[in-house]
């Protein structure tokens, strides 16, 4: 290479590292930490404790979600204070305990602050209250990074300093990630009910004009079934073996004292198979399982009940979940004054559950619901009504039909069998008319 052109290249590199030397400090959005900032690894609030937070409060724009802890249960305070998803509130106050620096970037200039939606105005902010609602904790919340799905960015109130965190704290915030509007119904409890499906001791159903009433009932042992009488009919045939044994002597003579002996030896015989009997009796008892309810159809009419349905109804109430909370007040609109099905559900304790279904919302997904008791009227999935509200077709048991189709193709089958039959004494029939033919024909021949 000619020293011309290597002089010319090392100034064009001078000047390119010139350049960036020149460059103002706020045009790099850097990864390098400034002094003073925390540590990759250290803890975003060191005292900070998720089991001493008692309200928590998430503002973005003009939304805001307000949580507050009252009598040892969670409630949405800025939405009529319903009740809320413990679940969910313990995510987001154990993810603050556990916020550390992934590491720090630093922007002094309001359009870097924007791009990670971290000004005043952009950002999503979120505080921790305690006891007698002092302020533990508080940050800003971003976007997250476009090459980490588990972090966030944040920065704290009063702070430039910007960190990336290692989670993903826009999830637990309940924060959309297509507007970064909140989401509000993160917050509230959907899960209708608490019991289990063996609570079920009951349950009504009105669909249309006709009521089902289904319960649970421990069945009859096949003795009882069998009907009276059976334990007699032993009792007789003992009484038979032991005449037959009376009458069975053949009149031959023996001495007192023989006959004493035979009579002593059959008690001790007698005793010793009392005694075996009352074992086994014993065994089969320790063996033997109490018997488990069955549903039974009680009205309109009395029926043996489909079991699977009937859990089936039993589990769907219990997991039965809100699609939403309904602020309609026009219950004429949601079609309670003419409701789709009424069910009952009384528990083994005794407690009556009475839920309404309405008409369809708007959608067509959903179905409008009152509980008794309730002030807020729900909306659920058409899944869980139909799952719940079945008609008495589906809950009675069906007949078995495996045995008329064994018989119909039985029939089928000798049918078949005899119409071969008929077919093969007609081919046995020509078959023979035609060697008698032949036979004439041989005579004729041997004739002439």
């Amino acid at each position: 290479m000619k020293p011309r052109h290597v002089i010319v290249m090392m100034v064009i590199l001078a000047a390119g590292i010139a350049a960036l030397l020149l460059l103002p400090r706020e045009e790099k959005v850097g990864r390098k930490a400034e002094p003073g900032g925390l540590k990759p690894g250290e803890k975003l609030f060191k005292s900070f404790k998720a089991a001493d937070v008692t309200a928590v409060e998430i503002k973005r724009a003009d939304q805001t979600v307000r949580l507050d802890k009252k009598d040892g249960k969670w409630r949405v305070t800025s939405d009529k204070e319903r009740p809320a998803s413990e679940s969910n509130i313990n995510d987001l106050t154990r993810a603050f305990e556990g916020l550390e620096v992934k590491e720090e970037r630093y922007f002094t200039r309001k359009e870097n602050l924007e791009k990670f939606a971290l000004t005043d105005a952009g950002a999503v902010h979120v505080k921790m209250f305690g006891v007698n609602n002092v302020e533990m904790a508080g940050l800003l919340l971003g976007k997250k990074p476009e090459d980490s799905w588990d972090s966030c960015f944040v920065r704290l109130p009063g702070s430039e300093r910007v960190y990336e965190v290692n989670k993903d704290l826009t999830w637990s915030c309940g924060v959309k990630s297509e507007d970064r509007s909140l989401d509000k119904k993160r917050w509230l409890d959907l899960n209708l009910f608490s019991f289990k499906a063996d609570d079920v001791a009951a349950f009504s159903i009105k669909t249309g004009h006709t009521t089902t009433t289904v319960e649970k009932r421990i069945p009859l042992p096949e003795a009882e079934k069998a009907g009276p009488g059976t334990e007699k009919a032993k009792g007789s045939e003992a009484g038979k073996g032991d005449s037959k044994e009376a009458a069975g002597k053949d009149g031959g003579k023996e001495s007192g004292e023989a006959k004493a002996e035979k009579t002593e030896e059959k008690k001790e015989e007698e005793k010793k198979d009392e005694k075996k009997e009352e074992k086994k009796d014993e065994k089969k008892e320790e063996k033997k399982e109490p018997p488990k309810p069955v549903w039974m159809i009680v009205a309109p009419e009395e029926a043996e009940a489909d079991q699977s349905n009937c859990d089936s109804v039993a589990r769907s109430a219990s997991w039965m979940r809100a699609q939403s909370y309904v602020d309609e007040t026009d219950e004429k609109k949601m079609g309670f004054d003419n409701p789709q099905a009424k069910v009952l559900l009384r528990l083994n304790n005794g407690e009556e559950i009475r839920m309404i279904f309405g008409a369809k919302t708007s959608s067509g997904n959903d179905v409008y619901l009152k509980i008794d008791g309730r002030a807020d009227i729900f909306t659920v999935s058409n899944y869980d009504y139909e799952s719940v509200a079945k008609p008495f077709d589906k809950l009675k048991k069906e007949p078995p039909k495996t045995e008329e189709k064994k018989d119909e193709k039985k029939d089928e089958k000798k049918e078949e069998k005899a119409k071969n039959e008929k077919e093969d004494e007609k081919d046995d029939k020509a078959d023979s008319g035609k060697e008698e033919k032949k036979d004439e024909k041989k005579q004729d021949e041997k004739k002439s």
